[in-house]
């Protein structure tokens, strides 16, 4: 399909381009990157409206939230399960780290 120049859809509507020369590694990596931004997306739109004015930026495949410290455990179970979705058979899971006062904080432990 990627060396004719084109996916024609990664399963949520999205078209895609390849370049035929790099189909090998473009159209299984367009396919990947669409569908893990696709999940993200649907599942922020999930959110309830307080929820989704605490996001702040979107990083890759992250989301960084600006929580009020007394909502903190509330948030993180409402962000896993909006964004944990069974999607063709398969499971994707949200992880959350954190809390932390800087986005560096929320890596720490890591």
């Amino acid at each position: 399909e990627a060396e004719t120049g084109w996916i024609e859809d990664n399963g949520f509507g999205r078209k895609m381009r390849t370049d035929p020369d790099d189909a090998h590694t473009q159209g299984p990596a367009l396919y990947g990157q669409s569908t893990t931004r696709e999940i993200l997306m649907e599942g922020l739109l999930a959110l309830p409206r307080d929820i989704q004015r605490m996001l702040v930026a979107i990083v890759h495949d992250e989301g960084v939230f600006s929580v009020p410290k007394e909502r903190v455990a509330e948030v993180i179970r409402i962000l896993e399960k909006a964004l944990t979705v069974i999607w063709r058979g398969v499971t994707f899971s949200c992880g959350v780290n954190g809390p932390g006062e800087t986005w560096a904080d929320c890596y720490a432990d890591d």
